[in-house]
């Protein structure tokens, strides 16, 4: 059968690249770092609700290739990263909404 086009949905505020998406318990999407149009990693993160994008927390340290995990309680832990390609990072968030 042939393929079907995936339909458009509200573009990124932002140019994101190497982010980490979380679906959360409610539905939303926890959209976590990466980098910006230029490279720079993104200390922000977005939520998205299927109809339109929301800011969230800031990151205790702007990065990218993160690791966003959901835990049993609803929370996300937001794991490493690096912010230049080379080091990886220690740093743990955790976001509980």
């Amino acid at each position: 059968s042939p393929s079907r086009p995936v339909p458009a949905i509200l573009p990124l505020p932002m140019p994101r690249t190497d982010a980490r998406g979380v679906r959360l318990p409610d539905g939303r999407i926890f959209v976590v770092g990466g980098r910006d149009g230029g490279g720079a990693p993104i200390g922000t993160t977005l939520f998205f609700s299927g109809s339109a994008w929301q800011m969230g927390p800031s990151l205790t340290t702007p990065r990218y290739s993160v690791s966003a995990e959901l835990a049993s309680d609803g929370s996300v832990y937001i794991i490493g990263g690096t912010t230049n390609g080379a080091t990886g990072l220690t740093n743990v968030d955790h976001w509980t909404y």
